[in-house]
């Protein structure tokens, strides 16, 4: 995990922590699908994490998922 994310953590508070934490570790271990996931429309293998008003965009790699953005609703979606 990155220092900007380390950070962001840092400035939640502690319930959506732990759903934050929860969907991260879902992620790494290909075990998100008790999470409120949707494949990104028009979009290779990109898919969204849903928590609350904030969003995780990661990638289904072969050697495993890569997180590329956690970012509010708001946001999340203009850089792509």
């Amino acid at each position: 995990m990155t220092k900007q994310y380390e950070k962001f953590l840092e400035t939640i508070d502690e319930k959506l922590k732990h759903q934050f934490l929860r969907a991260l570790k879902a992620v790494a271990s290909d075990a998100y699908q008790s999470l409120d996931v949707k494949k990104l429309i028009g979009q290779d293998n990109l898919y969204r994490i849903r928590i609350g008003k904030w969003r995780i965009v990661f990638r289904k790699e072969r050697g495993g998922n890569k997180i590329l953005k956690i970012e509010s609703r708001w946001d999340v979606y203009k850089w792509l």
